[in-house]
């Protein structure tokens, strides 16, 4: 029984019906996607049959009220194809609970009509079983009913287009089964119950062979007309403002379904909805199909929860008691503690020193939102799908939160006024009425609004919003997989946003109402649910969008915190919820209120993120979190998306610039690499190559941990996408939000033979290999040093198998500022056409042969193509939202199919004048390039892909896996070397030492001026060309180091064997052998230091084991021994600065003869 209660005095309207008996109201339903109506197949069978037929046309007359329905003998809803129902379904539940005559029909009517459980168990009497028939013949299964007189025992129904399937249903709520789909025995094609019935599918697809579908029709009708004799309590109310004492009017409306009738009412209270007092009786006597109001007196005693029930007991025939009895629930004490959420009556002080002194910018901002919002304009009532409720949910909680600080009559009226606006709209949410994000937010912002205004509102004003927010709150726990698709989605925003925003503002009646345990515990279950598939994320991503990210922590967060703070459960030790800021700080673009366009984003932030991150930064101490929340707000102001900042902000954490300019989301397998941090035309890069919903929630679910349903709709067939930003032109990005299908072709991938990826033209569907772990996009490599970050994206198992794709990896290498080199390394088992896409909003592409010239708003950028050489073109607009924006491709082509094809394409600034860019070498093993920008940059890149082995073209000879080069082309000046896995790196002709370590190693060198910055590895006595150098850091820190030659010398110097002591002499003199040596210093940043000791070793061979012989102080620099009694005839000298002997015993192949000859250490000449 639907019941509700009714502020002030209840008013009856005794509609006389104008209207001749069996008029029937047609209502055709055009609303939404979908075929129909087909008006003429229903009405022109009831016309032939003698009824009269009001034809109520959707599309031009809106939907009809509660009271049109009564004024007609009997209601066909013909819901035809058409997909949701609007604002009819609650109508229809309505008039069908008091006990309306109905006919429904529709193919989608039980998927969408549902706007909470009482559509179900009202108007169709049967549950959806979340699936759609599959094949369509009807099938009577109760021959003897009257729906099915003269029909035949089987008849077809055929012509359904897509996605206008019939429902799949199963009889339930005391509905009959009378036809069924042959194909699928139990489930209905027809249900009936007294005064209702309904067609599972549409009628215009009943065959009209041997009149089947005209007989249906009529026999519908004719049921629905029958008149069996029943009374019904079909409302319920009392005044509001019920306090212990005084009397309280209660009344019931009954309605007659049939002939006269009479009997009496009887008013029952109770305290624990079991025991049960009579309080009140009235007698009733209805006319045939009237109606009539009962008032009945009650005093509650004592403070308390009361349940209050009325009892139909008529003197006829009762052949439905459905209707017999009405209940409601009164609250008449006022001891709950308010306010609760977030800050207490207690905390209201502190709360006005802060807006006054560290939250006073914040709070600032906030009064100006709040003041602007008196002009605010709210759609009429009767108008509630227009309202958006999810702008006046903020303008609510911004204005109960301002009256709480500043408690003036001007803002305390401003707030209460909001708030009743609000809850007098009937529903707040369109489509899944009242069963979804925006509805759930306003519930959570009334909640807020209860709790802070709680002082200050009226008793009746009190109950109105108390009873508001329990039937809001209701309708959205009532959410079921029978009524809207998310409530098993953990994998998706809208079921972690409705539960978490449920949770949130159960709080609000935890003392009040009962069932917000019920509801806390929904939303805690929930939580579980989604902390099995992210809970052990440890880089805080999200993978829907960043937007979504934003959305999802600003409904989360909130969650939490009062988890904690009013039932002591704590989830801020999930590694997931840890590590939350890092996404959102280490993804953001240069200007940090933007978000990357990385499967369905756009460009700004919905919520937050700055409460977000006030709360991780105040939760965690984290200065970098508090650092990027100052920056959004230096640049944007405060969100405002409500005041939940000015809880969560802490003005003692102190702010810190992040230091890695390079960040790996492993959960998304999605890199990120950035020039500088707070500089807004730093250049930004991007490469995602991940798996829908995130790794550890993909591995979990079809690893056999699957909780709820798969629905991954906000991910996007895009592996392998990348995006390029210089400074605040985002030159290459991919679509973002799409509609109705997500296409591979609106990303920055390749497509194979035209063709895109898994996933492609669908959304959300994801139609998976049968093994699931086929399909494995990845980062297969990614190398990070300080100025260049290497990265490799493995989408091959993105594509459909049938195209035979064997190899897609793209290499990204990102040599610091701005050098970008993207390589495609694309293999199959037949030729193939492979197509790299190039995308933007604008079109701003423009092809000149050999490069792409991209034109922003603020500079302009190059694409240079080195590889294919053979390759052809073409530029497409292509729609992304329907038909409501776009964007362009560029796209590039091999010329001729191939199974092996590199695409190699460099980007860099053009400022102020176009770059040379050089294809040195290319195969399947191997690629190197270089750029020169005629600006003083030149970058040597070489990139093995299989090969393994010295690397020797052009100036470069190396071993390393990856080398880079970067020289003033200018100047000829080495500026910055990085290898990876390197032991030597030399460069030019004759052959120049860059480098040199004794094992392999990964390491960048960075020389400026009189300076040199090592970071990375590096093994002892490495060495690296930097004549005439003063400093010397490695990875941050200064360190002392040997200038050796044009060469410096670092790592443990005192472990150094060779190149330490350059002219170490051996001589026979006088049958005793001697060691001269030129005394050695140190430097350390400038700093010139003397050796404190030198350590002499001897070996019997040059590769035997060298062992000390002695340790002699700094001030000598000659060494005798008699050979009688050392036997060694190899020797090195060690010179160190602290008294610990260096004790080396590493063999080498340096040596000192007996003859008296100069030996050179393999030191600085080596390779020479």
């Amino acid at each position: 029984m639907t019941v509700r209660k009714t502020l002030g005095i209840f008013l009856l309207f005794l509609l006389a019906s104008s209207v001749s008996a069996q008029d029937i109201l047609l209502i055709a339903s055009s609303y939404n996607k979908g075929s129909g109506p087909y008006t003429s197949t229903i009405q022109t069978p009831l016309v032939s049959a003698g009824y009269t037929v009001t034809v109520w046309d959707q599309a031009t007359m809106g939907w009809p009220t509660l009271d049109t329905l009564w004024y007609y003998d009997a209601v066909f809803f013909h819901g035809s194809e058409r997909r949701k129902t609007g604002t009819i379904d609650s109508i229809l539940t309505d008039f069908a609970s008091q006990g309306g005559r109905l006919v429904a029909e529709g193919s989608n009517l039980a998927s969408y009509g549902g706007a909470y459980p009482q559509f179900e168990k009202h108007v169709i009497r049967a549950d959806w079983q979340r699936e759609k028939q599959v094949s369509y013949n009807n099938q009577v299964v109760n021959a003897s009913h009257p729906i099915a007189a003269g029909l035949p025992a089987t008849f077809v129904a055929s012509g359904y287009p897509g996605g206008a399937y019939p429902d799949k249903v199963l009889p339930a709520n005391g509905g009959e089964l009378v036809i069924q789909y042959q194909s699928a025995p139990g489930t209905a094609a027809v249900t009936a119950s007294p005064r209702q019935a309904y067609y599972c599918g549409s009628l215009y697809r009943v065959t009209s062979s041997s009149n089947a579908r005209n007989t249906l029709i009529v026999n519908l009708v004719n049921w629905v007309l029958q008149d069996p004799e029943d009374n019904g309590i079909v409302d319920m109310g009392y005044g509001l403002g019920t306090s212990v004492g005084q009397a309280c009017p209660v009344w019931a409306k009954l309605r007659n379904y049939g002939s006269t009738d009479s009997g009496m009412v009887v008013l029952q209270a109770s305290t624990d909805s079991v025991s049960w007092t009579s309080v009140d009786t009235t007698d009733f006597n209805i006319a045939s199909y009237g109606t009539d109001s009962l008032l009945f007196s009650w005093t509650p005693q004592i403070e308390s929860r009361y349940y209050l029930r009325a009892t139909l007991y008529a003197t006829g025939s009762e052949f439905v008691v459905e209707n017999d009895e009405a209940g409601m629930r009164v609250i008449t004490f006022d001891e709950a503690v308010h306010p609760k959420l977030f800050f207490t009556a207690a905390d209201i002080p502190t709360l006005q020193a802060q807006a006054a002194t560290t939250h006073s910018q914040m709070f600032s901002e906030l009064t100006s939102s709040v003041n602007y919002d008196f002009a605010y304009s709210f759609p009429p009532v009767t108008d509630w799908p227009s309202a958006n409720v999810s702008q006046i949910a903020r303008i609510v909680s911004l204005a109960a939160f301002k009256a709480v600080v500043t408690p003036t009559s001007t803002y305390i009226n401003n707030a209460k006024n909001k708030t009743m606006a609000l809850c007098r709209y009937e529903h707040w949410e369109t489509g899944n009425v009242d069963m979804d994000i925006y509805s759930a937010r306003a519930c959570f912002a009334l909640a807020m609004s209860y709790d802070w205004m709680y002082p200050h509102f009226s008793k009746a004003q009190r109950d109105t919003v108390e009873l508001k927010l329990r039937e809001q709150l209701q309708r959205l726990a009532a959410a079921g997989p029978r009524w809207v698709w998310w409530t098993d989605a953990f994998v998706h925003n809208h079921n972690i946003n409705s539960m978490s925003y449920l949770g949130s503002a159960s709080y609000a009646l935890y003392e009040e109402e009962p069932e917000a345990q019920i509801w806390e515990q929904l939303a805690i279950n929930n939580l579980d649910y989604v902390m099995m598939l992210y809970g052990p994320v440890t880089d805080g991503s999200w993978y829907e969008a960043m937007n979504y990210w934003g959305f999802i922590t600003w409904t989360m967060l909130p969650h939490l915190y009062l988890l904690r703070e009013q039932q002591n459960i704590d989830y801020f030790d999930t590694p997931w919820i840890q590590s939350l800021a890092k996404y959102r700080i280490y993804s953001s673009r240069p200007t940090p209120t933007l978000v990357p366009m990385i499967n369905e984003a756009q460009p700004d932030e919905w919520y937050g993120p700055d409460d977000q991150l006030a709360l991780l930064a105040r939760e965690y101490n984290d200065g970098e979190a508090q650092w990027m929340r100052q920056q959004i707000v230096d640049k944007i102001g405060y969100s405002l998306d409500g005041p939940l900042g000015f809880f969560f902000y802490d003005p003692t954490v102190t702010p810190k610039q992040p230091k890695d300019l390079s960040w790996v989301s492993t959960d998304q397998d999605t890199y990120f690499g950035r020039s500088a941090w707070a500089d807004t035309n730093a250049t930004y890069v991007t490469l995602k190559c991940g798996l829908p919903c995130g790794r550890n929630a993909y591995e979990t679910y079809w690893g056999g941990g699957a909780v709820g349903g798969w629905e991954p709709s906000h991910f996007l067939p895009e592996q392998n996408s990348f995006t390029l930003s210089y400074g605040s032109d985002y030159f290459v990005q991919s679509a973002g939000l799409q509609s109705p299908v997500h296409r591979t072709r609106n990303s920055t991938t390749m497509l194979v033979n035209g063709q895109g990826q898994i996933g492609d033209s669908t959304k959300g569907l994801w139609p998976l290999p049968s093994n699931k772990f086929d399909m494995n996009p990845h980062l297969a490599d990614t190398f990070m040093l300080k100025s260049v970050d290497y990265v490799i994206g493995d989408a091959t198992t993105s594509y459909p198998s049938t195209l035979g794709l064997t190899r897609f990896q793209r290499h990204v290498l990102y040599v610091r500022p701005d050098f970008v080199l993207l390589l495609d390394d694309m293999r199959a088992t037949s030729p193939s056409t492979y197509t790299l896409l190039l995308r933007n909003p604008s079109n701003l592409f423009l092809n000149e042969t050999s490069r792409i010239r991209m034109f922003g708003s603020y500079g302009i950028a190059d694409m240079y193509m080195l590889a294919p050489a053979n390759r052809t073109y073409a530029q497409t607009f292509d729609y992304y939202y329907g038909t409501s924006w776009g964007g362009y491709s560029q796209r590039v082509s091999n010329a001729v199919p191939d199974t092996s094809t590199r695409f190699v394409n460099i980007f860099y600034p053009r400022n102020p004048a176009p770059s040379t860019a050089t294809l040195l070498f290319d195969d399947e093993n191997l690629t190197v390039a270089r750029l020169s920008d005629g600006q003083g940059f030149e970058a040597t890149c070489a990139i093995p892909h299989g090969y393994t082995g010295e690397i020797d073209v052009d100036s470069l000879w190396t071993d390393a896996e990856l080398a880079v080069v970067v020289r003033d082309d200018q100047t000829g000046e080495i500026k910055m070397g990085a290898v990876r896995q390197a032991t030597f790196v030399n460069w030019g002709n004759p052959a120049r030492v860059l480098f040199e370590s004794p094992s392999p190693v990964d390491v960048q060198w960075t020389i400026s001026g009189d300076t040199l910055q090592v970071d990375g590895d590096f093994a002892d006595w490495a060495r690296i060309w930097a004549p005439e150098m003063t400093y010397v850091w490695v990875n941050d820190e200064a360190v002392s180091y040997f200038q050796n030659g044009f060469w410096v010398e670092i790592g443990q110097l005192e472990n150094v064997p060779n190149g330490t002591v350059v002219d170490l002499t051996a001589r026979y003199d006088e049958a005793v052998i001697k060691l001269d040596w030129t005394p050695k210093h140190f430097f350390i940043n400038g700093d010139s230091v003397w050796a404190d000791y030198y350590d002499i070793y001897g070996a019997d061979s040059p590769d035997g084991t060298y062992s000390l012989l002695e340790s002699v102080n700094g001030a000598d620099y000659r060494y005798s021994f008699d050979p009688a009694f050392v036997p060694q005839k190899f020797f090195y000298v060690v010179a160190r600065v602290d008294n610990t002997p260096s004790l080396m015993n590493i063999p080498r192949k340096t040596h000192l003869t007996k003859e008296s000859k100069a030996i050179k250490p393999n030191g600085p000449e080596r390779s020479e």
